[in-house]
Formats: structure tokens, sequence, C-alpha cells
């Protein structure tokens, strides 16, 4: 299926356990591509402006392993700037590469996610759920992280007003950016010291670099979150 790609702002994709490919390429509309997934198990509509792909809700999604053959692919014109971009994941494979955006929503669920070369202007919600979560050569503005049990990853840019919270799991940002760009406010747990900057372990409440030209919130409870710049 084809869709214009002057009339299409915004993306949704909401996945159960098939995989989804969200890549840039050199051509002239939206495409969209079903790979060993019939046309019946997934419901793919445009409406004023928004590009829906959803599982449908018949339960035999479930019947089929997660081998990741079953895949959604939606190829995006080179130069297009989605709007917005709002992504669910479930038990399958999501990877993402060369995509622009104004905001993008992402429930990492239980599966893996791959962002590659993503470019967020203005805001940045991610939820990492129980499963593996990877951001490499990246930019977001006003990125707000949350972790739960799995683990997110984050290697690029960090602009903006941003704050991170780690919880059970593993978040591990690694900012290419020196420490004095940025006004670090960390929270941390005195039990588990679950903060590190640049290796030095953050314990109680923690402020440094108060004038920066960017903020950027730390809390973290049972799980750890590691933070490194370019020092």
């Amino acid at each position: 299926m084809e869709f214009d790609v002057h009339a299409i702002s915004k993306l949704r994709v909401f996945s159960s356990v098939f995989g989804v490919r969200i890549i840039e390429k050199d051509v002239s509309s939206i495409e969209c591509i079903l790979k060993n997934i019939d046309e019946d198990e997934v419901t793919i509509d445009e409406k004023d402006g928004i590009l829906s792909i959803m599982s449908n809700k018949d339960g035999r999604f479930f019947s089929h392993a997660v081998d990741g053959k079953r895949t959604v692919k939606i190829l995006v014109p080179k130069g297009k700037h989605f709007q917005a971009i709002k992504l669910n994941v479930g038990l399958g494979v999501l990877k993402v590469k060369n995509i622009s955006t104004a905001k993008l929503k992402v429930n990492g669920g239980v599966g893996y996610s791959l962002f590659e070369n993503v470019t967020v202007s203005e805001l940045v919600k991610i939820e990492s759920g129980v499963g593996k979560l990877e951001v490499l050569n990246s930019s977001f503005n006003n990125l707000r992280a949350s972790g739960g049990v799995g683990s997110f990853s984050f290697q690029g840019k960090i602009t903006g007003e941003s704050a991170v919270a780690c919880g059970i799991g593993k978040i591990i940002l690694d900012i290419d950016a020196k420490t004095e760009d940025y006004n670090i406010i960390g929270n941390s747990s005195k039990m588990f010291s679950g903060i590190v900057i640049n290796g030095e372990k953050i314990t109680s409440k923690y402020r440094k670099n108060h004038d920066a030209a960017h903020t950027l919130k730390l809390s973290s409870g049972i799980g750890r979150l590691e933070v490194m710049f370019k020092d």
C-alpha cells in the first residue's frame, strides 16, 4: 500500500507480536509492505493526516511464534519530517532508522526496539517496559524517559529540558556533550546508589552546573542509571 507523503503528518503503530521496520528510503511515497502477514491480520488506515497501522484484535497473532519473519515494513521518503510518531510494541522487534519527527512517543513493551539516527526536535516520551530498547547516533530534544524492569540505552545528543527515571532495570546514557553543558539534578536512594555519572556514584540529592544551557534530571531506585559525557 502507498500513501501520499505530503498528506501524512503523523504515524501511529500498535503491534502485538509482529515486527515493525520504519526506514528512510529513496521512494516517492510512504509504502507499507507486509511480510508473512495476511492483509486481514493488520489494519492500515489513513485519516486526517494520520497513518495508523495496528494488529487486529482477533487473537490469531498470539498463536504465532516471534521468529522475526512476520514484519510490517514502512518505507519513508528521504527528507520527510513527521509532526508526531507514536509506537506501541508488544513481543515483536521494532527498528527505526533515519527518521525525523517533531514528537516521538514509545512504549517498549516486552520486545526489542532499536532506534538509529533518529532526530526528534520537540519532545520524546519513552517507557522502556520489560524488554530492551536501544538508541544509537540520535538527537533527542526534551527527553522524558522511564525505565521499567528492562534496559534502555542511549547514544547521541540530548538537549533541552530532559528527565530520566530508572526503575528496577538499567539505563545507560552516552551523551555526545560535556558535563558542563548540563544543569544536572540527581535524586538517588542512599541505600542503592543507583546513579553513576562519569564513573562517580551519586547518593541522595545532587546538583551541578546550575546555569548550563540544558537540564538533565535523574532519578533512580533499585535499578542502575549510568551517565557518561565526553569530558
